[in-house]
């Protein structure tokens, strides 16, 4: 019908990929069962079926379809949470699969990096030494140790007796901010980048206790080179694809659908989208 109007309920494309088959749900607002069209011819490819009649397993297949179809011309999916969410994520899938190439030209991937630098920057890294004082071990005196080690390195080079053993040990070389934070925690990571290079300092918290901080060096982040992220390039230019060819997808639907607030329904915050038809 010319300008008919169609009340569907998903949020995006309301679609099953059925065994050779397409299936259209529609639904509407009165209380009464979804009607909905689908076709009473299964399709059934014949190596599934000589398969089937081996096993002994050829009308249960079959009737497990009559009903899986007579379930859909109840409605029973629309009401089904799980089986939205896995029909959003299978309508996604299968756009941006339609949309992968084989693989991307040294020009594209060359774009896409000068696109999104940013995200290919090294991370900056870090080598120093450090005196740890276990809070474990000095419990009540951490405070007044931690002085009398301030006051020491003050006064002369330090001693490399001076503090407790650390798991991760007393030298640290050309470790990343994720090595640091794993080992000593986020909070001193944060500290360790503004402290000065080759001077003591400190004392600095960590998870563990206390610490005395020498940087020796520290290595900012960089541009990385485009051989060192061929691969990773490949990948993310893959995934923005998919996403594109989703966006431009969607962006071409959307104006078919209107959003109307369901007029006194409770039990669902979800909204009706009406669909509409041209002749």
């Amino acid at each position: 019908m010319a300008n008919a109007r169609r009340t569907v309920t998903f949020s995006a494309i309301s679609f099953v990929a059925g065994i050779g088959l397409t299936l259209g749900w529609v639904r509407t607002h009165e209380p009464a069962p979804a009607v909905t069209e689908v076709s009473n011819i299964i399709a059934i490819a014949p190596p599934l079926k000589a398969t089937l009649e081996k096993a002994d397993a050829l009308q249960r297949w079959i009737d497990n379809e009559i009903l899986f179809r007579e379930a859909l011309k109840r409605g029973y999916a629309l009401d089904d949470l799980i089986v939205r969410n896995q029909l959003q994520q299978r309508i996604r899938q299968a756009i941006q699969h339609e949309s992968s190439q084989a693989h991307p030209s040294y020009a594209q991937l060359q774009t896409f990096l000068q696109q999104n630098l940013t995200l290919y920057q090294s991370k900056p890294r870090w080598s120093f030494e450090q005196i740890y004082l276990s809070r474990g071990a000095h419990g009540d005196r951490l405070v007044t140790d931690a002085a009398a080690i301030a006051a020491q390195l003050q006064k002369s080079a330090e001693d490399k007796n001076l503090g407790d053993p650390f798991p991760a040990g007393r030298v640290i070389s050309n470790a990343p901010a994720v090595a640091i934070t794993r080992d000593f925690g986020s909070a001193f990571t944060q500290q360790l980048s503004s402290l000065p290079l080759n001077s003591w300092q400190g004392p600095i918290e960590s998870s563990l206790g206390l610490h005395f901080v020498r940087v020796t060096a520290m290595q900012p982040g960089r541009p990385m080179a485009f051989e060192e992220i061929r691969t990773r390039l490949v990948i993310d230019w893959r995934e923005a694809q998919k996403q594109q060819a989703l966006e431009l997808v969607l962006t071409d639907l959307r104006p078919r659908y209107k959003v109307a607030s369901r007029v006194g329904d409770t039990t669902t915050p979800m909204h009706d989208i009406h669909e509409e038809e041209t002749p």
